[in-house]
């Protein structure tokens, strides 16, 4: 018979969970006390709350692929984080288990630190981040990588649309229902990740076969959040000229 206390027989599989995290927060508690001691804290308080353990799993995650991206020099850690930024990285992160956002929230929080510890720029990312669901990830990772970009002569960074169907939209996100991709890709523009052409739909017919298209193209705040999100600290412009982004 299951004790009263654990009505739904899950207890075992909290107590494993819980072995879990006590062994992920220690791989990542020098990482934490060198960048963030205000965000050490924080985690040590969630560590003795059972109810939020599932929420600092994720997080643990999320700082072990963050301390995995790190660049050392000469052993050390130099740079730290405005803890505004980080508890506000981690707060959104806690909700996601799926590792390609978690890639993203873990490049962020890298590229978020600095030598002083007080910029808060990246805040701004964190707000455009958490809106994103896996499959506008994915898409948005694709038109990043695969337009062509340059640098304007007013220094502004620029990439070239893309014409892409909906069955390649369908391949690169894994959805295949249209209203769900037109959703997908009307968000990105709503989020002014991508620039929409004059139209009430995403989609346009084209073809003999009346195949659905779609435009898009990733404006210079798609470019900052994909760099940002894999961990550079450059500026766009940086980017685009050592040619980290990739580039037809």
């Amino acid at each position: 018979m299951k004790p009263d206390n654990d009505l739904l027989g899950m207890k075992p599989y909290g107590e494993a969970l819980n072995t879990i995290v006590t062994k992920s927060f220690a791989a990542v508690e020098g990482f934490l006390a060198a960048t963030c001691k205000p965000l050490l804290e924080e985690l040590g308080n969630m560590m003795k709350d059972k109810v939020r353990i599932w929420r600092l799993n994720n997080i643990l995650k999320v700082l072990e692929k963050s301390k995995g991206k790190f660049e050392f020099k000469n052993d050390n850690i130099q740079l730290s984080a405005n803890p505004k930024v980080a508890l506000a990285i981690i707060e959104n992160a806690a909700n996601e288990e799926n590792d390609e956002l978690q890639e993203m929230w873990a490049g962020l929080f890298n590229s978020s630190l600095s030598e002083t510890g007080r910029s808060d720029d990246a805040i701004v990312y964190v707000s455009i981040l958490k809106q994103l669901s896996v499959a506008e990830a994915k898409l948005l990772r694709y038109i990043c990588e695969n337009a062509k970009k340059g640098i304007l002569d007013s220094h502004l960074p620029m990439a070239q649309t893309l014409s892409l169907y909906s069955d390649k939209i369908s391949e690169i996100t894994g959805i295949n229902e249209l209203v769900t991709l037109e959703a997908i890709v009307n968000h990105l523009n709503a989020l002014r990740l991508s620039e929409r052409r004059d139209s009430t739909s995403a989609f346009s017919f084209r073809g003999t076969n009346e195949k659905l298209l779609a435009w898009l193209t990733p404006t210079s705040l798609a470019l900052s959040l994909y760099i940002r999100c894999n961990g550079y600290k450059g500026t766009v412009i940086r980017v685009l000229a050592t040619q980290i982004l990739v580039r037809n």
